[in-house]
């Protein structure tokens, strides 16, 4: 080959004798073939070297070929060792390795279910208070913010503010029942009792079984000397929360006015 030296006997010889060596299994002397190569072969040679084909070796004894599919160094394993070692899943069926499931909400159905049918006033309380929280909830900021400025207003007697605020109420959540019961106490504060029995009666379009909404409309109808009317009124109350001592104490004492009826 043009431009290649020809290598000295010496070497050459020590050379081959190496790689016949090698060939037979001692690999041992790898270094020593590398070394002689990178010494002997000028740069052309050392290009050519990098470009030919490795030469078929043969397996030593006793150990066995590589698995095809075994990946390259080019070739990083699909799955890498994980240094934790792996975590068991609990078994399904057991009862304390399954996570507690949340207990869901009764409904507002429920609950109205649970006030009437109350064996004690303690239990009665208790349904009672988680209703009206319920009742209360707006759902906007806004209106819970209003509510609070127009209830705080009433307790200051400061009925025109209130009056105010609650409009403002009614308008932003026209569907809150609340909002319209609170104002009809406005009014009904204010002697308007006209304005009053529009808003309890539009607020139990919304929501019937509210019984505070119910006791007021008795006290609104009484003040306007529809009596029977008022009765009737609280009669739907003591339906809704029979245990409720306010409905009960206006129910007995308009039936033994109206129709006369000892209690």
């Amino acid at each position: 080959m043009t431009g290649m030296r020809t290598l000295p006997p010496s070497r050459t010889t020590s050379s081959f004798r190496t790689l016949s060596v090698w060939r037979a299994g001692r690999r041992s002397w790898l270094p020593a073939i590398v070394a002689a190569v990178v010494i002997a072969a000028p740069p052309l040679a050392m290009s050519a070297l990098a470009q030919a084909q490795p030469p078929e070796v043969a397996p030593l004894p006793g150990v066995p070929a590589p698995s095809p599919r075994a990946p390259g160094l080019s070739e990083p394993p699909a799955e890498l060792p994980s240094a934790r070692p792996p975590v068991p899943a609990p078994e399904t069926g057991d009862p304390a390795a399954r996570a507690p499931e949340a207990k869901a909400e009764p409904t507002l159905d429920e609950l109205f279910a649970e006030l009437a049918g109350a064996k004690d006033d303690r239990t009665a309380g208790q349904v009672a208070n988680r209703i009206q929280r319920r009742l209360a909830a707006s759902g906007s900021a806004t209106t819970d913010v209003l509510m609070g400025q127009a209830q705080a207003a009433i307790g200051a007697d400061n009925l025109p503010v209130a009056l105010d605020l609650l409009d403002a109420v009614t308008r932003l959540q026209p569907a809150f029942a609340e909002g319209w019961s609170r104002r009809a106490a406005v009014h009904y504060e204010r002697d308007d009792f006209g304005k009053a029995l529009a808003d309890l009666e539009h607020a139990l379009v919304l929501e019937p079984r509210d019984w505070r909404t119910l006791i007021g409309l008795g006290v609104v109808l009484r003040a306007l000397d529809r009596e029977e009317a008022a009765l009737k009124a609280y009669e739907a109350a003591l339906a809704v929360h029979p245990r409720n001592e306010d409905a009960r104490k206006a129910h007995d004492d308009l039936a033994a006015t109206v129709r006369g009826v000892e209690l």
